[in-house]
Parts: C-alpha cells; sequence; structure tokens
C-alpha cells in the first residue's frame, strides 16, 4: 500500500515590502530582478516618498493659427523689474506651426489672432531650434532657426527674419536662410548651416555681424551632416571650462576645447567618438547639470561618461548612473524598429522635476508615450495619456505642442482634459506591476490571499489589483473601482465616478487576490483626481511545501 503524503500545513504571513523606487526595468530578468525595479510603471514617478502620480494636463491655448501641427514652444525671458518680481511676468511663450510663429502668453482661445512672423508653410517650417542670448549692452534676443526657413530674431517687441548683409541687424558672410540651428558658446552665437558640416558663429557677444566659418564635416568619420552643438561643462583639472559637442546625423560626436574657432591656436579637437545613430530631427540631445545627454539607438549617452571610455563604457560599465541609464533599452529598441526615422523624437532637461523627458513620435493617432528619468531615484517611468507632438519648458513650466493647434500645460495639477473653460477634467489613471517577489523562500510556493497598497493622498484613490504568479504577467486589464474611465490607457468602459477632497492622509484597504506560485507580483491599477503616491506594499499569503 502507498504510503499516504501528509499534507504541509499552510502558514498564514502578511510580508510588506516598499515600492520600487528604481522604476522600470526593461533588460532585467525577472527571476533574478530587485524588488527595486518594476516591470511595468505607468504615469507613476519615483520620488522621495515612493512612487507618486504624475501631474495632469490641461489646456492653455486653443484654436492658434490654422489648427494645424505646433511644432515648436519657445519663451523669451527678458528682466523682470525686481528680484521680488516672478520672471513669468517679463516672459513671453510662442508657438510655431509650420506657417507662423503666434504670441500665445496668458494663454486662452487664439481664434483670429494673427501670426507675430509669417513662416514659409513648408513641410518642418515649424520645427525651429532656439536660444536666449544676451548681447553685449545687455540688450536681449530670442533666437530661431527654422528647419527650412533660415534664422530668425525677436528683440523683446517684434520678430524679424535675418537678411544677408551689412546693416544693423543683418549677417555677412553667408545667408542665413541657410541655418537651420543655433545654440551660444563663449558668448557667440553659432549657426549650423542645413545639409553641411558648416557652423557659422559671429564674434563675441553680438547678434549679427561678420559670420565666419568652421567646417566640421572631415570630423564626422561616419559620414552624414552635422546636426548641431551644445555646451558641455567639464572639470578637466586645470579648472572647469565649456567644451563644444558637435553632434552628427550618423552617430559621431566631436569635442573641442578653446574659446575661438577662427584661431587654430585657440581651438582644438578634443576626441571623436561614435555613439550610434540619432533619431532623426534636432532635439535627441539636452543639457542637464553640466551634462550633455545624447538620445541615439542605443539609448540615452551622457557625454562626460563617454569620453572615459567610449561607447563600450556607456554600454557596460557598472556605475548606478549607466545601469539605470540602460534599463529603458529595450522599450527604446523596439520603438526604434519602427520609429528612428520618425519626426517627433525629442530629449528634454526638466530642471524643476530632476528629469529627462523624451517625446516619443506616435504610431497611431490615439497612441500617446513618452518616457521620463526621474534624476534623483535613477529611475525611468512611461508616460501615457499626454496628447503632445512637442515639448518645451518655461522656467519651472512644461508646456505640449499638439497636432490640432493647442499648447497644454503639462504636469501640472491632478487631472488630465482640463478645457480651456474649466470644464472636462477627468481622473489620471496609472497602472504598475513590480518585480516578482519570492520573500527570500525560492523553492516554497505560496497562496496570494489579498494585498494592501499603503497611499499618501490628499483622498483615496480607487484602484484594483490582480495577482500574476511566476514570471507570467496576465495581460487582460482591470478597472479601477470607484471612477469612471476616460483616456487611452486601458481602452475599456466607464467606470463609477469616486468622490475626491480633502488634505493628504495615509490609507490602505485589504483587496483580496487569488494566485499560487513561488513567486508573486501584484499589478496595481490606480484611477486619481488628487495628489497620491503609493508608499508601501503589504502581501498576505499562506506559505506551504515545494509540491
Amino acid at each position: 500500500m502507498r504510503p499516504r503524503r501528509l499534507a504541509q500545513r499552510l502558514t498564514q504571513q502578511v510580508l510588506s515590502v516598499p515600492p520600487p523606487i528604481r522604476g522600470l526595468n526593461t533588460t532585467g530578468q525577472f527571476a533574478s530582478m530587485p524588488p527595486t525595479d518594476a516591470v511595468e510603471c505607468d504615469n507613476l514617478i519615483s520620488s522621495d516618498l515612493g512612487l507618486t502620480v504624475r501631474g495632469g494636463w490641461r489646456e492653455y491655448a486653443t484654436h492658434i493659427g490654422d489648427g494645424s501641427m505646433v511644432k515648436t514652444i519657445m519663451p523669451y525671458s527678458s528682466a523682470p523689474p525686481s528680484s521680488m518680481a516672478s520672471p513669468l511676468i517679463s516672459s513671453t511663450l510662442f508657438a510655431a506651426l509650420d506657417h507662423g510663429i503666434f504670441d500665445v502668453e496668458g494663454g486662452g482661445d487664439m481664434t483670429g489672432k494673427a501670426a507675430k512672423i509669417a513662416l514659409s508653410g513648408a513641410t518642418d517650417a515649424g520645427h525651429m531650434s532656439y536660444t536666449q542670448f544676451t548681447a553685449g549692452g545687455g540688450k536681449q534676443y530670442l533666437i530661431a532657426c527654422s528647419e527650412t526657413d533660415g534664422a530668425f530674431y525677436y528683440d523683446g517687441l517684434v520678430w524679424t527674419k535675418y537678411a544677408m548683409g551689412t546693416g544693423a541687424g543683418q549677417i555677412s558672410g553667408v545667408d542665413p536662410a541657410l541655418f537651420a540651428h543655433v545654440m551660444v558658446w563663449k558668448h557667440r552665437l553659432m549657426f549650423t548651416k542645413r545639409s553641411s558640416g558648416e557652423v557659422w558663429f559671429l564674434g563675441p557677444d553680438v547678434f549679427a555681424g561678420t559670420a565666419q566659418v568652421f567646417d566640421f564635416g572631415p570630423t564626422l568619420q561616419h559620414g552624414g551632416m552635422v546636426l548641431g552643438l551644445a555646451s558641455w561643462t567639464q572639470d578637466d583639472g586645470a579648472g572647469i571650462d565649456d567644451r563644444l559637442v558637435v553632434v552628427g546625423s550618423a552617430g559621431d560626436i566631436a569635442i573641442y576645447a578653446g574659446t575661438d574657432p577662427s584661431n587654430a591656436a585657440d581651438f582644438d579637437q578634443v576626441g571623436v567618438w561614435f555613439i550610434g545613430q540619432p533619431p532623426v530631427g534636432r532635439r535627441c540631445w539636452t543639457t542637464s547639470g553640466g551634462n550633455v545627454y545624447v538620445l541615439t539607438q542605443y539609448g540615452v549617452i551622457p557625454i562626460a561618461q563617454l569620453t572615459q571610455g567610449g561607447l563600450d563604457n556607456v554600454l557596460t560599465a557598472g556605475t548606478d548612473l549607466l545601469q539605470q541609464l540602460r534599463k529603458i533599452q529595450t522599450l527604446l529598441n523596439d520603438d526604434f524598429q519602427t520609429l528612428l526615422n520618425t519626426p517627433g523624437w525629442a530629449l528634454l532637461d526638466v530642471p524643476s522635476m530632476a528629469m529627462l523627458h523624451i517625446a516619443r513620435p506616435a504610431r497611431s493617432v490615439s497612441e500617446r508615450i513618452q518616457y521620463v528619468f526621474q534624476q534623483h531615484t535613477m529611475a525611468w517611468s512611461r508616460m501615457l495619456d499626454i496628447p503632445g507632438y512637442s515639448f518645451s519648458r518655461r522656467l519651472n513650466q512644461f508646456y505640449s505642442g499638439t497636432a490640432d493647434g493647442r499648447v497644454l500645460r503639462v504636469f501640472d495639477g491632478d487631472t488630465d482634459g482640463q478645457l480651456i473653460d474649466g470644464t472636462g477634467a477627468y481622473e489620471i489613471r496609472s497602472r504598475l506591476t513590480p518585480a516578482f517577489n519570492n520573500f527570500n523562500a525560492p523553492a516554497v510556493r505560496k497562496r496570494a490571499q489579498m494585498f494592501r497598497p499603503q497611499f499618501i493622498a490628499k483622498a483615496i484613490p480607487g484602484y484594483n489589483v490582480r495577482m500574476n504568479v511566476d514570471y507570467a504577467i496576465d495581460a487582460t486589464a482591470k478597472t479601477a473601482t470607484g471612477v469612471r474611465t476616460i483616456g487611452s490607457l486601458w481602452d475599456l468602459a466607464l467606470w463609477d465616478q469616486g468622490l475626491w477632497s480633502g488634505g493628504k492622509t495615509a490609507s490602505g484597504e485589504w483587496r483580496t487576490v487569488t494566485g499560487v506560485g513561488y513567486a508573486l507580483a501584484p499589478t496595481l491599477f490606480l484611477s486619481t483626481m488628487a495628489q497620491t503616491t503609493l508608499a508601501a506594499m503589504e502581501y498576505m499569503t499562506d506559505a506551504g511545501g515545494p509540491l
């Protein structure tokens, strides 16, 4: 007679773990992924307290021009009347469409408002690079270059297109209609010539006059053209200096030191590195905290680390920054397979949120995806449901330009979709799947019974949860209880409307879940209309034997 196997006694236990504040990890193996990482992290941004639901978006300006795509948003900032006045009162916001540049300062309905200066209407005329520039004597300008229409400047009163000549406000030596990118380096305006390796530059502290040329084309070992330039602040042991970074369209990065490109004795090449093809456009790099970051097919490449060992160092080194930057690479690889040569990519520093923001072109009209890297915690997240083709910042404010002639305030408030008249706001929806956790008992099966998220919030959020087991993610979407659905995240029917009020409180309630396995990972669906942070997660399980 076969001996009877005695059932192993189940032991109920409650296990508490912090939220995955190191953010999204698309490159790690499920079985070895640390509990600080997440398999899915949508519309949640790592913070000091946990994972916080992103800020919302609302309409700022509508019916701009002919209602076509807003391709650039540019701020101009003059000097405020005193140090006690907000810089915003002396700032003006502009939106560029292919047929003109419009003043959208103050927001509202822009129906019938004419362009401050007309553009040609050519495809990509509204794609502009821009920089604030202070000339000698303190006069401030906004300098902008169109992808097709050349260079323009705004003097605080009117927009003017640069002309070739020797008169006031003109540029000689080259036709400024050929300029496609502008930046400031060592007090000089540096203009990149369209479809070439040439960069034309003016004298120090002047916004017009005679331009001289430096041809960077021969340094681009993989060919292509110069997309643009950036200034990299480096301490080389002899003091802090601003190096000139040259970005090539085929993936070359050249770095120069000195002060005067017209003087061979005072302008030296530091080195040339290959970093992979960047996405099309002239918005694939940004400056943040003294470093320059470039988005390429290999991911986000920090120039300071690139110069310490080349691309191999960036792709393999074990420093915390480089390891965390690489964790988004699987998603980027998938995007680049079909979107690398599609306009709409941009990498932008957001200092007010200590964040890098990647704008990504959409595969369809309803797809709205961006990525953010929180620099304090070095954590990636995926942003969904934010409309926008172009993105820009002004002081501590963040904006997007849409395909239908609107400018939106982004990461502002606690709801999405608020219209100009104050109506239409709806909930922000988030999704989180932390790394699978075996709770230090990989050979022991666990039966999940209940799960409790702990929130710090101004109102009790609507949420629901499902339990995944043994490294298999259930693809079935689940609604968060208590709120109606609007948006594109899960494409579901209406939820019930919840009540939202009050100051920040701690909250959490147990929800029944089902699942038996060696490793557990909940998928949490949130719906919020108030500031909400996930501070902890608690599991109630029965621990059994290995069989």
